[in-house]
Formats: C-alpha cells, structure tokens, sequence
C-alpha cells in the first residue's frame, strides 16, 4: 500500500524524500526496530496515517495479518518490553511524518481549530513542519500549542521536544533535558524561516517619476523706483520671497489685495503667499508690490514651485521685474555654459532716451516717446555687439536705466582732495642704476641725457614726469564726478606758493599749474601737509569729506617749528596726526622708488586713517587711479537714484533669453539653498554629497548701498583663492555698470564635498573691497538618482504619509496612490514613523532620506503621491534567503 512517509535520517541540511513508498512490511519492522521498537511504531502509524482524512481502504488484508501478528508477538513478549526498549529511530521518524504530512490533511483537533475557526492556515498544502516554522516566523504561540498536541498524543515513554534553532517550541517530558543520560537527536534545515520574520516577504522599489518644477525670480542688486510688478506664468502650488525692500509696501495677486507688509530696512524680508494662493490661475499671474513712496529692491529672489514636471534645458529667461516710475536697474545674468543664442524682449513705455548695458558694451539706446512699444534685439544683433566666448560660464553685469534725467545721488559727500607733491631734487630726471663711470666721464654730458645713460647701462628716470602724469589722472578721475574738487600742493624745502592750486573744478587751470612745476631742493614733508591743511580749512566745509595724497620718494630732512618734534621723519608724521585729529582729514601716501623711507610714509598714512601704496616709477599711474577711486567710494555712499515728475513703465513681461551648451544629466533636480553666511567676511561654503551631481551654483550678494565687485573661490589643492568674479574687468566707474544679486560658480570649480566661496564689495575700481553681507548664501541645484529598494520583509501594503517639505509646509502622500487603509506614516523634523516589516513603507522611506540631502527630516522639494512609482515586479511574494534548523529531542 501506497503513504507519503519520508524517512529523514541523521543528516544536516538535506532531506531523503524518495516519494511515496511502500509501508514496511511486518518483517521488516521487527528486523529493524525489534519488537520493542515495534511496540512504539504503532503510534506513528495511527496518528499519521490512520487519524488522516485517508480512508481505511488503503490497508491491505497484509497489513491486517501483518498488525495480527504484531499485537501476537506483543503479548508473547511483554514482559521483555522495558528492558529492551530502543527509542533511536523515534525522533527521526517523527521529523519525517512533520514534513511529509500536510497541514489540511492533519487530523488533529487543535489543527482543526486552526483551519475553521482561524485565518491562520491560508496555504493547507504546506506540510506541518512547515506550518511549524511559519508560526516560529512570526512570533505566533500558535504554533507552540499546536506541537505541544502533537506530542502529547505520542504517548511515549521518554521525554520528546521539538526545537527551532534551539529555540523550545514544545516538549512533552517526563524528566529535565538538563538532567538526560541519553539523548538521540533529529536535525533538519528548513530555508524562508527566521523568528520574527515571514516565511515569505516582499520586496518594493520606490522612485518619483518626476519631481514638481521648482524656479526663481532673481531681483538684481538694485531694482527701482517705484510700484513693482513680477509676471508668474503657469499652474502655480507656492511662492516664497526673501528680499530687501526700501520700505513699507502692499502686496496684490491678480489685482486682489493680500496684506500689508513692514520690512526692516537693509535686512532681507521674508514671506510667503500660501494664504493667498487662491488668488492665482494656472496661466499669467501678476504680483504687484506696491508703495506710496518711490520704493526699491536690492537684491531678492521669489521662489515659485509649479504644478508640473522638472525640465531641464540648456537654457533660461532671465525675467526682468516691472517698473512703475524711474526704470532703473542694476542686475546680472550669468552663462553656465558656451553661450549660443541670446535675445532681449524690451516692453517699455519712456519719454526719456532708455538704455541696456551688457557688460560694457551698449546694446540698445531708445525712447517710445511716451507710448507702449516692443523692441526685439535679435541674437545675429547681439551677436555682432558682443563678445560671445568671453561671455561664456561668465556672470555679465547687466544695467538698465534712462538718460537726461535729474538722478539724485542720496547720501553722497562731495569730495575735497589736496594733491601734495614731492618736488625736491630727487624728482629730477636723472640717470640710475650702475652705468659705468668712465663712460659717463666720456659721454659728454656724464650720463645727462636719456641716450647717454642707456649707452652706459644705467636706467634714466624721470620721476617729476611720471608724477605730473599722476597728478593730471588723479584731476580727470576726481572731477568726473560733480561737486568734487581738486588742489594741488608741491613742496621742496619749503612748499611755494608758485607750486600751489587752490581747489577747483578747472581741469585745464590744475594742469597747467601740474606742467608748471620743477624738481630741486630738499625735502619737507611737514611743509607740503601743513599748506595744504591751511588751505583745506579755509576753501572746504567741514561736512564735505576731505583728503589729501602725499607723495615721496625720499626721505623727509627738513624740520617744521608747527611740530617741533626735533627730527625731520616724525615732523612729517606729526603733521598727519594733527591734521586728522583736529580737521577730520583723510591722508593717504605714496612712496616710490629705492630711496623712499617707508616707514616714515606708512605713518603717515596710518596717522591720517587713510592708505599706503608703494610702488616704482612706472606705477604711479595706476597708484594715483586706485587712490582716486577709493576717495570717491569713500564720498560715495548710495546708488539709489531719484527723479522728479517722470512716469515711465517697464512692463514685466520684458526678459532676456539665454541659451548655452551644457550636458544634461540624467535624474532628479533637487534645488537647495545653504544657512546664510552670518560673518563680515561674507564667506560660506556649500557641501556637494558624493551621490550627487552639481548642476547650477550660485552665489547671492546683498551688496546693498555697493556693487558685488568680486567672488573668489577656493581651491583647495592649490591653496589659494580663485576669482569667478570681478566687477573692475567691466570698468572702473561702477555707476555705469550693474550691480549682480546672483553670481554663477562655473561647475569645473565646484568639486564634491566642501567648497568655499567668499564674496566682496566696493563702490569703485581700485578702491578697497569689503566683505559682503552676512546674509549672503549658495542657491544650488543638484541631480540625483533617487530611489528606495526594501529588503524582503513581512509585508507590502503602503500607508498615508505625512511629509515635511524645506519650507516648513507639509503635505500628505498616499503610497501606493490607490492606499485606503487606516496606516499612517509619519517623515519630519520631529522624527519617523514607519512599519519596518512593509517593504512599500521601508522603499518610501528610503527614498524620503535620498531626497533629505541635508538629513534635518525636511524633503527639499516637494513631490505629490502621482509622482511616487513603485516598481511592480518587486512587490511579489519572494522567498526569504535565510534558514533555520529543526531538531526533534529525545532523552532519558
């Protein structure tokens, strides 16, 4: 007759199942287990086979004669029975009955339980052992009670126990395994079982298809005057906009009036529109910022997020924010890549001649005579204007403004400026060096002359030249600028009145008194710097700023009583200090060539709170310039401008287009934005994470009443600062320029991991630069391949999330998107709620952190439950890769 008893013997890890086999014969079990034996082995025949839902008809008229002879052998025999009992076969036999016999077929009364009352057996093919280890799996005391029934209608004489791992699952004892003399062991290894776990898992993938647009409205570093207006095209979710204003102003979406807001002065303003978003359309969407008062921005950005997917392009509109009023704007653009194609859409209403600047260069100079007009500057005109490779990953100072209008220069201090001169014997031309002394003696005028000093190897110098070339720059650069004036002080070994120039806006009159002058004597420093505090003091007002330059190239050796210091050197200091301590006056010096005392003028300059520049012949040019832009930033304090009567518009639907070459990475953009800087130094840092791949860094600079002149990056292989911007390249008057809020960092700068950016600011080419605001930050986009894979695990439901976004809103996501259960799960600051068992919650999870690059429980940007895909083919049922081992125990 036909059974489905496996026999598994002593044997790790493997299982001898030949299939059904014939029941052994009568014969044969007394051959291998002895009567004794025998005796036992009814028991599995009855509560395996005949206790079965199997029928009698599977017995053979041999088994009856066979079980016949059996219970006759017994009671020949029984009094032999306990003396010769062997129980080494029992637990291997079974171990083989718990995994041949299936939990539907089991007639066992717990089971019976199990399968009617109880959702607990869903798969009744699986065999018993296996049941065994599902309810092990899952921490189910089920299973406990169940093995504990089996074993107790074994009805054996020894102690028997059933082990996982060596865990106890039951045992039916009549002594302590700890106290056993004897003890005979089953084993075998069932895989998919692990306490705790399922005996089957799931497995889910979790990526977002595409992440909600996410772009920016930059505000240039000066945006006026007047009522201003942003033009928002598209099915907007959010606006966020930081900013400094000039004052108190009202805000309307599509006409309709929100609030009133109160920014601080020079400080950005932040807000948003989320209680207002009803008043926006998926379409053109107008926000104006409206004041009583003429009002400005200096420097800003609007954060819009869109209803619709990322798209990335090698290419942007720089939009350019409408103007009710003056149009005056300083800003930027800036060219990640190779510039390709370039066009401005200029919408404007102005009776007055209006101009666009890129870089230096003019583009466009007009006027509508006061109607709406549309001009189009193509990219074969820009083309032929400009420069296009030397725009390429370069940010381009970009200014807009209007001419032959009164402009107010508010805050500015008209400049008073005394240049005082060396004119001693030293200033002559002259010969220097080593030329050789023979061939001077020789020469005929010994070396007194250009040619002749050449001729013997020296240098021929002519000092007073190169001083009265200084002298006329220094005139052009300062009276450039209206209401500054100029004088001019020479000394020798006194100061002359014949060298002398009261101030004046007369350029030709200080010129010709600069070509008048000659070189002889010696040297009063003191001289120079009291004639000109005299003459300062009498010509200049107090609140004007006033300034002297002193120049040498000696040393001080003639004294001055007014000091009386004794020596000559600390004369000329003394004179400074008292000329600063009693009168206010800046004093800056210049010392040149090899005999200059130094020290002597870097006191001076010290005493005077003013600058030192040291230099040789040649440089004087270029020293006279820096210092004459440095008085004018000094005096110069605001580039905001006013006018009076004037009504011009620039519609906000003007912009220009950029496109470039650039490779477009593949993944997820993630727009971010670092701390602010919150040092003087306007220096800060922003962190590229190794997974991900730079695609747009920029640099934003509140430079307020200045220009954002220069931003360095550093390179740390080479230990030094790399400049990405520099301002004076377009110019060394800024008024003319404009004023970049954002400055792109070219992307063969930025490296993974840490990089440094520090950020300056000036009112003049030459001047000195001074750090930035302490509210300046990076704004960088990254590419990212984000996804969550799960471990196989119990199960693979989903829940609804709720999700902390960057902006401090959050939102609710259901995963899978057709979730309709009551789970919820929980991704913010405050910490993170998920059932580690479902593979689904565990993907989304993950992919939630990939998305987190700075790990503060925020998702940087904001996605909806459309966008979440999960990968189907994963989230089957999938065998666990782990195994567990199966002992049956039995002792004496």
């Amino acid at each position: 007759m036909k059974n489905n008893f496996v026999r598994i013997r002593e044997k790790r890890g493997s299982v001898e199942n030949p299939g059904n086999l014939e029941f052994p014969s009568c014969q044969l079990l007394a051959q291998r287990y002895r009567p004794p034996a025998i005796c036992e082995f009814k028991f599995f025949s009855y509560y395996f086979l005949n206790r079965t839902k199997k029928k009698a008809a599977f017995f053979t008229i041999d088994a009856i004669l066979g079980l016949a002879i059996i219970f006759g052998v017994l009671l020949l025999i029984r009094p032999s029975v306990s003396e010769i009992y062997s129980p080494q076969y029992v637990q291997a036999d079974l171990l083989n009955s718990l995994s041949s016999v299936s939990i539907g077929d089991l007639n066992n009364s717990y089971a019976e339980y199990l399968r009617e009352s109880t959702s607990k057996i869903d798969n009744p093919e699986l065999s018993v052992l296996e049941q065994l280890g599902e309810f092990y799996a899952l921490s189910d005391n089920d299973g406990e009670l169940l093995a504990k029934n089996i074993l107790e209608n074994l009805s054996l004489r020894d102690s028997i126990g059933l082990y996982f791992n060596g865990d106890e699952i039951a045992i039916e004892n009549s002594s302590s395994f700890d106290d056993a003399v004897e003890v005979w062991a089953s084993r075998q290894l069932i895989s998919g079982i692990q306490n705790g776990s399922s005996v089957t898992g799931f497995s889910s993938r979790a990526f977002l298809s595409s992440l909600n647009k996410q772009d920016y409205f930059y505000f240039g570093g000066y945006n006026g005057d007047g009522n201003l207006s942003l033009l928002l095209q598209g099915d907007i979710l959010s606006v966020d906009i930081e900013a400094v204003f000039s004052g108190n102003f009202d805000l309307y979406v599509n006409g309709i009036f929100t609030e009133g807001h109160n920014p601080t002065i020079a400080v950005p303003y932040v807000f948003n529109l989320d209680d207002y978003m009803g008043n926006f359309i998926d379409g053109n969407n107008l926000i104006d910022i409206k004041s009583s008062e003429p009002l400005y921005v200096a420097g800003g950005f609007a954060k819009i997020v869109y209803n619709n997917s990322q798209n990335i392009s090698a290419g942007y509109k720089h939009l350019l924010p409408g103007t009710r009023e003056i149009i005056n704007i300083y800003d930027s653009i800036y060219v990640p890549g190779n510039l390709k194609g370039l066009e401005i859409y200029f919408h404007y209403n102005s009776n007055f001649s209006t101009f666009i600047t890129l870089g230096n260069q003019s583009v466009y100079n007009g006027t509508t005579g006061g109607v709406d007009d549309i001009v189009t500057i193509s990219n074969n005109t820009l083309f032929n204007l400009l420069d296009f490779s030397s725009m390429s990953k370069k940010t381009i100072p970009l200014r807009i403004g209007m001419e032959n209008v009164s402009y107010i220069l508010n805050e500015s201090i008209d400049a008073d400026v005394f240049s005082v001169t060396d004119l001693s014997g030293s200033m002559a031309p002259g010969c220097s060096g080593s030329p050789g002394f023979w061939c001077c003696l020789t020469s005929g005028d010994f070396c007194g002359s250009e040619p002749t000093c050449n001729l013997c190897g020296g240098t021929w110098g002519d000092k007073l030249g190169q001083a009265k070339a200084a002298n006329k720059l220094f005139v052009d650069v300062l009276l450039n600028y209206s209401d500054n004036m100029v004088g001019l002080v020479g000394y020798d070994q006194t100061a002359q009145e014949s060298d002398y120039h009261q101030l004046s806006i007369d350029d030709v009159s200080l010129k010709a008194k600069v070509d008048s002058w000659t070189a002889g004597g010696s040297t009063c420093i003191c001289c120079g710097i009291n004639k000109a505090v005299d003459k300062i003091t009498a010509q200049s007002p107090e609140e004007n700023f006033r300034s002297f330059v002193v120049m040498s190239d000696g040393e001080a050796n003639v004294q001055c009583a007014l000091q009386g210091t004794g020596n000559a050197a600390n004369d000329a200091i003394q004179a400074a200090c008292d000329a600063n301590d009693d009168h206010g006056i800046k004093i800056y010096a210049v010392g040149f060539g090899n005999d200059v005392d130094e020290t002597t003028m870097q006191a001076i300059a010290a005493c005077g709170e003013g600058s030192y520049y040291y230099g040789d012949i040649e440089d004087l040019l270029e020293i006279y310039q820096n210092i004459a832009d440095e008085i004018i930033n000094a005096s110069y304090f605001e580039q905001t401008v006013i006018g009076e009567g004037i009504n011009s518009t620039l519609y906000p639907d003007s912009y220009i287009s950029i496109s470039y070459d650039g490779e477009i990475p593949f993944g997820l953009s993630l727009s971010l934005e670092t701390e602010e800087f919150g040092n003087d130094i306007s220096e800060g840092s922003v962190f590229i994470q190794n997974d991900s791949t730079p695609y747009e860094v920029n640099v934003i600079s509140y430079s307020g009443s200045k220009w954002t002149n220069l931003v360095e990056v550093y390179n740390s292989d080479l230990n030094v600062w790399e400049v990405i911007f520099n301002l004076s390249e377009y110019g060394r008057s800024y008024t003319s320029l404009g004023d970049p809020y954002i400055v792109n960092i070219p992307l063969d700068k930025i490296i993974q991991g840490n990089n440094t950016v520090r950020v300056s600011t000036g009112l003049g080419a030459g001047g000195n630069s001074t750090g930035g605001s302490t509210y300046n930050k990076i704004l960088y986009t990254v590419i990212r391949n984000a996804t969550g894979y799960s471990p196989i695990v119990a199960s693979a439901e989903g829940c609804s999330w709720t999700v902390e976004f960057e902006d401090g809103t959050s939102g609710t996501i259901m995963v899978p998107q057709n979730y309709s259960g009551s789970d919820s799960c929980l991704y913010g600051p405050s910490g993170f709620v998920y059932n580690p068992n479902d593979a689904i919650e565990v993907a989304t999870f993950l992919l939630l952190e990939a998305l987190d690059l700075d790990s503060d429980g925020r998702v940087e940007n904001k996605f909806s439950s459309e966008e979440v895909i999960l990968s189907s083919s994963e989230t089957t049922g999938i065998p666990f890769t782990w195994g567990s081992e199966v002992q049956v125990r039995v002792w004496r």
